[in-house]
């Protein structure tokens, strides 16, 4: 897995791995604190990219969801 600084670094990322010949294979994964989307490439080789709010990172998805409200 990689992880990005940002959601749209990892959309951005699989944009380019789609126009590359890979494929999605199933929708992107939101939790709110954190996001990730996977990419299979025409090899065959899975990869993930993702991003977590570095609240979220550091001190727990709790903290994260305390900032929200």
């Amino acid at each position: 897995a990689v992880y990005l600084d940002t959601r749209e670094a990892v959309d951005k990322a699989l944009d380019a791995g789609l126009a590359a010949g890979g494929r999605e294979p199933h929708p992107a994964t939101d939790y709110g604190f954190m996001y990730q989307r996977q990419l299979n490439d025409p090899d065959g080789n899975i990869l993930e990219f993702g991003y977590m709010d570095p609240v979220a990172a550091a001190e727990g998805p709790e903290a994260f969801a305390n900032q929200q409200a």
